[in-house]
């Protein structure tokens, strides 16, 4: 999906509270305190440079904001991310967990 067909999708669902901007795969571009909750859903294996991404997403995040991935639990090599090197990325960049729950298939 492009930006243009995102944008188009977003008006037509009426959602008042999503912008759609385009970052880089280092830096997500957001302005200063402007997200909430951050959530990556299915892509955080795919980042060639996650510590950069992490690092440009601090600004971007308000005080109390969340940053929720969702990914699968298997190595980068087969489309996942091992939990422990999720922690390891997060926490050298000054992350903290608060919650970690393993999603069951059924």
């Amino acid at each position: 999906m492009n930006l243009q067909s995102l944008r188009k999708r977003v008006r037509n669902l009426g959602l008042k509270n999503v912008v759609i901007s385009l970052g880089e795969p280092h830096d997500p571009k957001l302005p200063a305190d402007s997200v909430d909750i951050a959530v990556l859903v299915h892509m955080y294996h795919e980042i060639k440079q996650p510590y950069a991404l992490l690092y440009n997403l601090v600004p971007a995040l308000k005080p109390e904001a969340r940053v929720g991935i969702v990914d699968a639990f298997a190595p980068t090599s087969q489309h996942g991310t091992p939990p422990n090197l999720l922690r390891c990325e997060l926490a050298a960049v000054g992350y903290r967990e608060i919650n970690f729950d393993r999603l069951i298939r059924q």
